[in-house]
């Protein structure tokens, strides 16, 4: 749950009156950072953790070595913040294992990290290795209702939803989200989120319904603990504008997708990854609409600063790439929505698109193409 402006005051102030009398480079003062960066953490506030998780890793490397827990420790924390830095977290994992073990919950930590990483980036299989054994070790040391053991779950379910694994992703959400409300309660931050998770792959199995009831109550509920201008109020209002485009309550989802693309605008400025994955939705929400014009010239300024930003391999890319193509085929420009999905399918398009294209509505106009159904032969087998 986000940090309360007293207690975020409160700290800094700890903080101000360690490095004053202490001076900066004391472990205690290291701790007041380390404390104050967790809640920022929770609060979303990624820049200011990072920048405090790099300090405290810095006194702890100068204070006790690079092989104390406690470094160790704070590498792991800083790994968490640098979520597109696979390298440094496969740096991190190897080195606890080493120093404190296979099974210490600092290296399990990283693990878990580590997959989901490898997630992001698009690489499942590997991704799913490193979360199975996390949560294996997780739940043997720390039982079932561990909240470590609980992310685990979270994080497994994603990265199978991710390969069109949509039954085993629900069971996987479906117990976290269980184990959230026990050991939480309803309201608190983690159980929200995961029932934002659980509707992911209720969706993708044509359950709009409970898809829907599921993210509004979440939402309603974020809205009332975290605020309007949360990060994760935003995921859930992208994620709601999806279902409901699904349902066919194009304006409705327009409207959030419009309010989630200003906001991250105005926070994360034009060219952050979370600004253009709303643009990216948003236009294909266009496109549905038939709102042609803007939905391309949205589609392709985001993808332009997505090769520059994320990269061209990148699952974002590809996804904004598939929005072209569909676009594409609604104008009457076949060949050429072919060709961008072909080079959405070998330039990181996840699974779970590549496995619905055949049938994906949006791709209407060419179901019956001779070339798009080889297409899509070729997607389902990758």
């Amino acid at each position: 749950m986000a940090c309360s402006p007293k207690r975020n005051r409160c700290l800094r102030q700890s903080l101000a009156i360690r490095r004053s009398v202490l001076g900066p480079y004391r472990l205690d003062t290291a701790q007041a950072m380390n404390d104050l960066g967790n809640v920022l953490s929770a609060s979303g506030k990624r820049s200011e953790t990072e920048q405090l998780d790099r300090q405290v890793l810095e006194i702890r490397r100068r204070r006790l070595g690079d092989t104390h827990p406690e470094t160790l420790k704070s590498m792991s924390n800083l790994a968490v913040d640098m979520v597109d830095d696979g390298r440094f977290r496969e740096a991190v994992l190897d080195a606890q294992r080493r120093v404190v073990g296979p099974e210490n919950p600092s290296t399990v930590m990283s693990m878990a990290n580590l997959g989901d990483t490898l997630s992001r980036e698009g690489k499942y299989r590997d991704a799913e290795v490193l979360q199975r054994t996390a949560l294996a070790t997780r739940q043997r040391i720390l039982g079932h209702d561990h909240p470590d053991t609980l992310t685990s779950l979270t994080q497994l379910g994603a990265t199978l939803y991710e390969q069109a694994r949509y039954p085993e992703a629900e069971a996987f959400d479906r117990d976290a989200l269980n184990g959230r409300r026990r050991v939480l309660g309803p309201e608190h931050r983690e159980t929200l989120n995961a029932m934002v998770a659980l509707a992911n792959p209720l969706e993708a199995q044509g359950r709009l319904a409970e898809a829907e009831q599921l993210i509004r109550e979440a939402l309603r509920l974020q809205l009332k603990v975290l605020g309007p201008e949360h990060p994760d109020v935003l995921l859930v209002m992208n994620n709601l504008a999806g279902v409901l485009a699904e349902e066919g309550h194009m304006a409705e989802a327009e409207k959030l997708n419009r309010e989630v693309l200003a906001v991250r605008t105005r926070l994360l400025g034009p060219a952050h990854s979370y600004t253009l994955h709303s643009a990216d939705r948003l236009a294909m929400v266009l496109a549905m609409n038939g709102a042609f014009a803007e939905a391309e010239r949205i589609a392709r300024h985001t993808h332009e600063l997505q090769v520059k930003v994320t990269g061209p391999d990148h699952p974002e890319t590809a996804d904004t790439k598939y929005t072209l193509a569909c676009i594409a085929a609604h104008t009457g420009r076949h060949d050429e929505a072919l060709s961008l999905l072909r080079e959405a399918l070998d330039h990181g398009l996840r699974p779970n698109a590549a496995f619905g294209m055949a049938a994906d509505p949006v791709l209407k106009p060419l179901h019956d193409n001779p070339a798009f159904q080889s297409l899509a032969t070729y997607a389902r087998a990758r």
